[in-house]
């Protein structure tokens, strides 16, 4: 089975105020820890999104070994960008992993693929105490990703704007994997937004137990405004009934819009 880990690191930092991924954690770059766990499986070909060619030039300069590319043109920005900028390689697997995991385990990766086989998933996402979806740490079938590209160019053609949770909207069939059946702890999955987090290491979610199976209709799927909110109200009812409060609000804003 082969892989494709996509390291996201197009983003403009502006809270932390410098490139996550050379930040220092415990002596060496983010990018680095991030890179010497996830590649522990010889099978993973790894492929780092950013900004502009002369970040790839620092970044190859850190990793030789990396493929680097550049976010293609898209009327919408934010993370998807950076998923959108990845041509289809062919993969039966991709993870996605943002630059400011640098405590991520390998580990996660593998089970959440586990649990994406199991319930024959487009795509498995982290959940968290909060309720809270973390698409950015999933992993996607091949079939899925194949798709994706156009399902992002139709969302942001409608809506304007992208967000990381289209990539759960526009799948059908989606697992959602409570963190604590992930990691060991809450570290593992926490995210360097500030200079603070970095400091402190003190996770902002605690360990949860759940599991949600979600089944849709595709937001990336809609062709017009109309059809676009109508699916959006019919996302809301799902994520209603099963309390997924971060994708209710995001639902509702597309429905009332």
């Amino acid at each position: 089975m082969s892989t494709t880990l996509i390291l996201l690191a197009g983003g403009e930092s502006r809270r932390f105020g410098r490139d996550k991924a050379l930040v220092l954690v415990d002596g060496e770059p983010s990018l680095s820890k991030i890179v010497e766990e996830l590649t522990k499986l010889s099978t993973v070909d790894l492929l780092v999104v950013t900004r502009d060619y002369d970040r790839c030039k620092v970044y190859k300069s850190i990793i030789p070994i990396i493929e680097c590319t550049v976010d293609r043109f898209l009327e919408c920005s934010g993370p998807l960008r950076g998923v959108y900028s990845v041509s289809d390689r062919g993969s039966n697997y991709y993870y996605l992993a943002p630059v400011d995991t640098p405590w991520i385990k390998i580990e996660v990766y593998l089970l959440l693929t586990s649990y994406l086989n199991i319930e024959d998933a487009d795509i498995a996402a982290v959940l968290h105490d909060s309720r809270h979806t973390d698409p950015l740490i999933s992993v996607l079938t091949g079939r899925y990703f194949s798709e994706i590209h156009s399902y992002i160019e139709n969302i942001c053609r409608l809506r304007g704007y992208l967000r990381a949770t289209d990539l759960i909207r526009a799948a059908t069939t989606v697992v959602l994997v409570g963190s604590r059946y992930l990691a060991r702890f809450p570290l593992y999955l926490s995210h360097i937004n500030t200079e603070d987090d970095l400091k402190t290491r003190y996770p902002r979610n605690r360990l949860y137990e759940d599991i949600v199976l979600l089944s849709q209709p595709s937001l990336g799927l809609a062709t017009s405004y109309k059809e676009f909110r109508k699916i959006s109200r019919q996302q809301y009812y799902v994520y209603k009934n099963l309390r997924i409060d971060h994708l209710v609000i995001h639902a509702e804003k597309d429905y009332r819009s």
